[in-house]
């Protein structure tokens, strides 16, 4: 176990740009390593200087950095980036332009070592890789393809991104083939990386519009679906699914195919069925079925809401195992623990996960709460892709942060003491003011009894 660090980081330490104590805050105590990709990358800008004294300096710079350890490319190297290669040459994407990207990731898999990088996107599809750079990739809530057609403001919102937050992936539901093709189109004008299309979505109103979950009940009219859309845009087309509509069609594997074919470039599978919703458990074995015959990454979701369990849902059917699982997706997991991806890259490197202090989850819904404000001000400041009149009327504004901070507590109280009694004050809020106060109370305010939590009315 180790790390290897992406060239862009390299040069970002030796212009001065990045400290390498902040590399060091990474990588701890664990091996940094230096890829020759990396000496032939700097070389190569090295090179191309013209002579003077800022190439001096820049020769001195890499002179320095030649003397760390470098990790040799072998045979075993070279056989994994033929089979690196041959999986994104199989979904659709062309190797050749990637080469040291690939090089890079193929060092870092066979020598059990994560990847540190400035730029995750880069690396997001290539299955088997630990890379550490932010989230793998950010996915949006459920956008109605109809409201992104015909460009309702509202809908828009729902599809807002920002650069800090890429690789993202615009999540879209909805069951007409011409629909979900513009609604690509759409997704892609909007500068998204990805379009991933529901079929999850176990909600009434959602299944029975033919969208979501109830796809998975016509598996050949979904896989139009996914054509037409691939068909319809450049970039990668996802399929987010279930088990199945039920324990008698637990048709995922099936469906998973059918997409394939069709055209699509990863799938998630939840491992749960429709009707199960989220009672019970998610079905491990069944994710890791379908991740063994795809050629396309697959991901796996369900029951990831402690550190710990993503880890070992990685490890069972991680990327480079013979499942070909690339990854895990984590959704209420999140909403409760935001930190629970960093806690559970700790693990994965045999480290005890960072703890959360009281004072850190207070502040950050503070920063939440700021963060809502912020929005729908004006088309600099807020909704960046919509049209028209963007101001709120303030006292709705202030009644959507409200709400918005309810529906996050529900998940983010659960697991901290007392948490039941932040609940109740949190529903029972009227004004942002309040809101600030019953945070400041409950998080701020040094208590030596936790149990005995009692917020004043």
């Amino acid at each position: 176990m180790g790390w290897l660090i992406d060239t862009s980081l390299w040069i970002a330490v030796e212009r001065g740009a990045l400290g390498a104590a902040d590399i060091h805050a990474i990588t701890r105590q664990e091996p940094v390593y230096l890829s020759p990709i990396n000496v032939a990358e700097i070389r190569f800008g090295l090179e191309l200087l013209r002579p003077g004294s800022p190439k001096q300096r820049a020769l001195a710079s890499f002179r320095r950095l030649r003397r760390k350890p470098q990790l040799r490319i072998t045979a075993e190297t070279a056989d994994t980036f033929g089979i690196l290669s041959a999986r994104l040459k199989r979904a659709g994407r062309d190797p050749r332009v990637r080469v040291n990207d690939l090089w890079l990731a193929s060092q870092a898999i066979q020598r059990n070592c994560r990847l540190l990088t400035s730029n995750p996107k880069d690396f997001a599809d290539i299955p088997g890789l630990q890379f550490v750079g932010g989230c793998g990739l950010v996915v949006t809530e459920m956008v109605s393809s109809e409201g992104l057609v015909r460009g309702i403001d509202r809908t828009l919102e729902y599809a807002e991104y920002t650069e800090e937050e890429r690789p993202v992936s615009i999540q879209i539901f909805g069951g007409d083939p011409a629909t979900m093709a513009a609604a690509a189109q759409v997704v892609a004008g909007l500068g998204a990386d990805i379009v991933d299309v529901n079929m999850g979505c176990p909600v009434p109103k959602i299944a029975k519009h033919n969208a979501g979950c109830s796809l998975m009940r016509e598996p050949g009219h979904a896989a139009t679906v996914i054509n037409a859309m691939a068909k319809a845009v450049k970039i990668p087309v996802t399929v987010k699914m279930r088990a199945g509509w039920n324990d008698l069609t637990r048709n995922a594997p099936d469906l998973a195919r059918r997409v394939q074919d069709a055209g699509a470039a990863a799938v998630t599978i939840h491992g749960r069925t429709a009707e199960q919703s989220y009672s019970g458990s998610a079905d491990w074995d069944l994710v890791s079925g379908v991740a063994r015959d795809l050629s396309i990454p697959v991901l796996g979701s369900g029951d990831c809401i402690e550190p710990a369990q993503i880890v070992e849902r990685h490890r069972v059917v991680s990327g480079f195992s013979r499942t070909g699982m690339a990854g895990v997706l984590v959704g209420r997991g999140v909403l409760r623990n935001p930190w629970i991806l960093a806690q559970a890259a700790d693990l994965a490197a045999g480290r005890a996960p960072r703890e959360v202090t009281l004072r850190e989850r207070g502040q950050f819904l503070l920063d939440y709460i700021d963060l809502l404000i912020g929005e729908g001000i004006n088309e600099d400041e807020g909704f960046r892709h919509t049209t028209g009149d963007q101001t709120r009327e303030a006292r709705g504004r202030e009644r959507w942060v409200i709400n918005k901070l309810r529906a996050l507590c529900s998940w983010y109280s659960k697991g901290i003491d007392c948490g039941s009694h932040l609940r109740v004050r949190i529903n029972s809020a009227t004004s942002i003011q309040e809101l600030r106060e019953i945070i400041d109370q409950f998080f701020f305010v040094p208590r030596s009894d936790p149990s005995s939590v009692a917020l004043s009315t």
